[in-house]
């Protein structure tokens, strides 16, 4: 989905625009005007960016990997943990009681204290949301229903360093600036990095939200995704302030791939490009390296794009004799059942069947990757020389096949489940529903070595997919996308998309990844789902009977 007007404004508009916002320190009113000029005097009379420190963890280092497709095929480094705190219902304790379990309340009110805490502060109540100790930083914020101030309390400070209306904040419209803080089909989200070196407390002042037609709604849906690094890098991390916000325009590559996502990777000068060749079965190109190489971008053009023609169709990869990917050709790249045009960092899928994929899929000595059942399909790639090491992991994607459910009661689909190292960096998932009502109140439910309660819990499966209020609108962002729906309402085939970079999940030795089903109608609805995850040698995927 190109818009260019914001891209191609030049590197000092957007300059002036985001630091005009950091000098205002809160942007005025929706309806109240921000002029060029009184931008550009602003980013005029603003500090430059504080200078960068070798190896410092910040928000301008967490920007640069937010648009790094290449740092997922390693182990993170620094190493850190994915941590995550919702408004997800309380009652969920257990699986051994179904009723909670499933319990559908997902949001805080003034019944429903599904928040940390609450606290007076200078004659204020605020209410909790967030509240981590050590080194970390939030890397994704997301709200279908914002309400009163937000307030960012860092390192144990009693002023905020950040402290303004909650819509604004995660629409793009206040200090976290365009393309990285937006409205995506009503839900509000925000990828703009806080990194902060010994806490950091998130409160808002009020539940009460306002519904699209103004009317009070006491529901706050929110979640935050953080990550929690060890003590031992505090000293790296530097803690976010508003000043930083001026590294923005002086380093404008992050904004401008997370607005163009097509132009994540660009091939350097060592890159060769090599063309799948003509077999019995197919399509077929066998790679060969001394030392190490990666796969950074595949393209595949079909001739038959049809949705019985993309799912007949296969794409199969190994990496140094190990099989990583043997998943139907529409799937692999997230356009299930057949051709649904998208963006994001990792793919994009055009009208007229081209595929393309830039996640990294690195080897040590040889690799071999096919495509078959597809007729008059062309492919070819380009490889980058890369080292192998000890750090490095192949690329796996995995696929759910179709399997028809009973809607009611509601139950946890099986997404992944997997024993081994490495990084979880995201999903499809597809559902034809034969219903006209909403099928998506599903949480998304994340385990991580063996724990018995999820790492992550949600609230809801658009919210997990980054829009709100199960709208129906195509719509696709840098990381996330929902590229078909057929309708009417919410009858027939939807696709959803949600692709991960510095919010992927490490895991050292298990990881687990189960979708609510959860269907305001009884109904057999049929759905399917493919993985993404990068690991060491050796893992092992537990497929469910």
């Amino acid at each position: 989905m190109t818009r260019p007007n914001l891209v191609w404004i030049g590197a000092g508009l957007l300059g002036a625009l985001f630091l005009g916002v950091w000098a205002l320190g809160s942007r005025a009113s929706e309806g109240s005007p921000v002029t060029l000029s009184s931008m550009a005097g602003s980013a005029r009379s603003a500090p430059a960016p504080p200078p960068e420190r070798p190896g410092e963890i910040s928000s301008r280092s967490l920007l640069r990997e937010l648009v790094d497709l290449g740092a997922l095929a390693r182990l993170p480094e620094p190493p850190y943990e994915a941590r995550f705190a919702s408004s997800y219902d309380r009652r969920s304790v257990t699986p051994n009681d179904s009723e909670g379990w499933f319990a559908n309340d997902d949001w805080a009110s003034a019944e429903r204290a599904n928040y940390l805490r609450v606290e007076q502060k200078a004659g204020r109540t605020e209410y909790v949301l967030f509240d981590a100790k050590g080194p970390g930083a939030v890397v994704r914020l997301w709200s279908a229903s914002p309400a009163g101030t937000l307030r960012f309390y860092f390192d144990g400070s009693e002023r905020a360093e950040l402290e303004e209306p909650f819509d604004e904040l995660l629409s793009g419209r206040g200090s976290l600036p365009e393309p990285f803080a937006y409205v995506a089909a009503k839900g509000r989200n925000s990828y703009f990095p806080l990194a902060f070196r010994k806490s950091l407390k998130i409160t808002t002042d009020s539940l009460v939200s306002r519904s699209s037609k103004g009317t009070p709604r006491d529901k706050l849906y929110y979640q935050v995704q953080y990550r929690a690094y060890p003590e031992a890098l505090a000293e790296r991390v530097r803690t976010f302030a508003k000043e930083e916000l001026a590294f923005v325009s002086a380093d404008p590559r992050a904004a401008r791939v997370f607005e163009e996502p097509w132009k994540a990777y660009e091939a350097s000068p060592r890159a060769s490009r090599h063309q799948f060749s003509a077999t019995e079965g197919g399509l077929q190109v066998s790679l060969e390296t001394a030392g190490g190489a990666a796969v950074r971008e595949l393209v595949v053009i079909v001739a038959q794009a049809s949705d019985a023609a993309l799912r007949r169709a296969r794409l199969r990869a190994s990496f140094d004799g190990e099989k990583t990917i043997d998943v139907p050709l529409g799937d692999f790249f997230g356009a299930a059942p057949g051709v649904s045009p998208y963006d994001t960092l990792p793919f994009t899928v055009r009208a007229d069947g081209s595929f393309t994929c830039r996640f990294a899929m690195p080897f040590r000595e040889r690799a071999v990757l096919e495509v078959v059942g597809s007729p008059g399909a062309s492919a070819e790639l380009i490889l980058e020389p890369e080292p192998w090491s000890e750090r490095s992991l192949y690329f796996h994607a995995r696929s759910r096949p179709p399997a028809s459910v009973q809607s009611q009661p509601p139950r946890d689909l099986p997404m992944l489940k997997l024993e081994g190292q490495g990084v979880y960096v995201g999903d499809a998932f597809n559902i034809d529903n034969p219903a006209q009502r909403w099928w998506g109140e599903g949480d998304d439910k994340i385990y991580v070595d063996g724990e018995e309660f999820p790492r992550c819990f949600g609230t809801g499966t658009e919210d997990y997919y980054g829009y709100a209020w199960s709208t129906t609108e195509v719509f696709s962002r840098a990381l996330h996308a929902q590229p078909r729906t057929s309708g009417p309402d919410f009858f027939g085939q939807i696709s959803n998309n949600r692709f991960r970079t510095l919010d992927a999940i490490p895991f050292q030795r298990a990881f687990r990844f189960d979708l609510e089903l959860w269907h305001w109608e009884s109904a057999r609805v049929r759905w399917d789902a493919t993985t993404y995850f990068y690991a060491r040698p050796g893992v092992r995927v537990l497929d469910p009977p």
